[in-house]
């Protein structure tokens, strides 16, 4: 859309706002400032400066009411910039006005409700606000919907960004759309060096820029699980973070990424970090070569240091991260972790089931450590459980219960605690997690 339409449009809306809805503003108080290049106010004296806006807010409770509207990228947003809840119905007045004006004109673009009228009566109702408009936009918005059905995350602001899903491989693009000659969207890195910008205009088009991403993150992903299997011969405590891109080596976070670049002639080329310095090349393979030759010499460089601070042995960060899939800087035995367990034994205890796999546990497991707290009067809130070899582990806010499978079955209820409306409740909880050990005896 051409900045001069997208005025001209803005004129024609800002008269209709002021004739349908906010009538109560006096016709010479009510305006549209142009002046400016990609955006344009309207409502109630929109020339005002910024200090003699806030006196008028302070004396005009009633009237003041003033609107920006902006044009990116085929994007038209509009929001308060200053505004008195005038109530409901003009919330749903203006939501209505505002698509079927854009209706009218069936020009091809997207409309984007930001915050304030509209929007608020939008989000009540559940109704989207962010709006195609003419058929090749609302083809543009199809093609956007299977790219978030792909795995992409899509963010609709006053324009459009989309993040890839994978850790390993996280791009950001900015989304243009376009409709000279074919409608299509164009995928622009967030960062330049990060690679080409996509033309999408079809299904076809997705898939194929989908199965590239999918192949550089499965790349990527093996050279990362090849240097983490390599540290923890000599480190038992390393593991990577791929979300926060550390390895940990120590229980000291690492900086170790890969990524795919371009240089400045355009040609493909690999950037590896690790620690604090950086290897690249067009050979992946010899790149990496180079990086977990440096990274192998770090580990067995501080492992004395490590030893004598203790760091060496101890895996608390490690099954932090294996449960909960993040990594805080700091985690102690006693801040973090709640077990019967003494810290040599609970670490112990984890060493001994550390390489094996989670088990998710069901809602039930949740319910019953969550009475169970309830019975000791305590108001830790429970967000899931889930079991590594013979350790059950329940994770809140701020504590991670952990307890061995023998001392969860000896977990009982403090019946005394509930109301008598509870009991039976309660009681039917102790017979699940009975018939539970039961059942598994039997098996």
């Amino acid at each position: 859309m051409k900045k001069e339409t997208f005025k001209e449009m803005m004129k024609e809306f800002s008269k209709r706002v002021h004739e349908q809805i906010f009538t109560h503003v006096p016709k010479e108080d009510w305006g549209i400032l142009l002046e400016n290049n990609d955006y344009v106010n309207f409502g109630y004296k929109p020339h005002l400066p910024y200090q003699e806006r806030r006196n008028e807010n302070l004396k005009h409770k009633n009237s003041l009411i003033l609107f920006t509207a902006t044009l990116k990228d085929n994007v038209i947003s509009i929001y308060d910039t200053y505004q008195k809840d005038h109530g409901e119905i003009s919330n749903n007045a203006f939501y209505d006005l505002f698509l079927s004006f854009f209706n009218e004109y069936n020009e091809n673009c997207f409309l984007n409700l930001i915050h304030g009228y509209g929007s608020k009566y939008a989000r009540r109702n559940k109704l989207s606000t962010f709006l195609p408009m003419g058929e090749e936009a609302k083809e543009m918005m199809k093609l956007l919907e299977y790219i978030e059905e792909k795995g992409m995350t899509v963010h609709y602001w006053n324009f459009i960004q989309t993040q890839t899903p994978y850790y390993s491989n996280r791009k950001q693009f900015d989304v243009f759309i376009s409709f000279e000659g074919k409608p299509s969207l164009c995928f622009k890195p967030f960062h330049s060096h990060q690679g080409k910008t996509f033309y999408l205009s079809s299904k076809e088009d997705v898939d194929a820029f989908f199965k590239d991403i999918e192949e550089k993150n499965k790349l990527f992903t093996h050279y990362q699980s090849s240097l983490e299997k390599s540290i923890k011969k000599i480190d038992i405590t390393s593991f990577y973070d791929a979300k926060a891109g550390h390895m940990v080596i120590y229980n000291q976070r690492i900086h170790f990424h890969i990524q795919e670049i371009l240089d400045k002639k355009g040609v493909t080329r690999y950037k590896i970090r690790f620690n604090d310095t950086y290897n690249q090349g067009k050979d992946l393979e010899k790149v990496f070569q180079k990086v977990e030759k440096k990274a192998l010499d770090y580990v067995k460089k501080n492992r004395v240091k490590a030893a004598l601070k203790g760091n060496a042995y101890e895996v608390f960060h490690k099954f932090f991260h294996k449960i909960n899939g993040f990594n805080p800087k700091t985690i102690t035995y006693d801040s973090t972790f709640e077990t019967f367990l003494s810290e040599k034994e609970f670490n112990d205890a984890l060493k001994a089931v550390i390489e094996q796999d989670v088990i998710n546990l069901d809602q039930t497991y949740v319910t019953y450590f969550q009475h169970y707290l309830k019975g000791e009067k305590r108001r830790n809130v429970i967000k899931s459980a889930k079991k590594v070899a013979n350790l059950y582990a329940f994770t809140s806010a701020t504590k991670l219960f952990v307890l061995k499978e023998e001392e969860f079955q000896n977990l009982s209820i403090n019946l005394s605690s509930f109301k008598k409306q509870d009991k039976p409740y309660i009681q039917q909880l102790e017979e699940w997690k009975k018939e539970l050990f039961v059942s598994s005896v039997a098996n």
